[in-house]
């Protein structure tokens, strides 16, 4: 996230990032989306978590806010605008998010050793 804010005062303003971002909200959100996807893969890779659990986790993520874009670029429901595109994306992914931990309980509930050994209670 901090790297997604990074740009708007990078060199990159100065070509019309910012404008072409506010004039593209469902790209920006896209955008947002990698930005939160990307540290999600690395956070899961130094928990040692699978390459399936990882991908069901980005899955959980993008489906969700993937479904509140297409849903706000219908107007199928009248209180999703581009205004509140950006909140109800990120409830969507938290839900989902939510519901594969809840799925995959026994291994998010685990311990992780790190790289270390983990030594079991006599």
């Amino acid at each position: 996230m901090p790297l997604y804010g990074l740009l708007f005062i990078s060199p990159l303003d100065p070509l019309g990032y910012r404008s072409s971002v506010a004039a593209h909200p469902y790209v920006a959100e896209l955008l947002m989306l990698g930005m939160m996807s990307l540290p999600m893969v690395g956070f899961m890779a130094y928990r040692r978590h699978g390459i399936g659990s990882t991908i069901e986790m980005v899955a959980a993520m993008a489906i969700p806010s993937l479904a509140v874009i297409g849903l706000t670029s219908t107007s199928l429901i009248p209180w999703l605008t581009l205004n509140t595109m950006s909140v109800a994306s990120h409830v969507a992914m938290l839900g989902g998010m939510l519901l594969a931990v809840v799925y995959r309980r026994a291994e998010y509930a685990g311990v992780h050793a790190h790289g270390h050994s983990v030594v079991e209670p006599a």
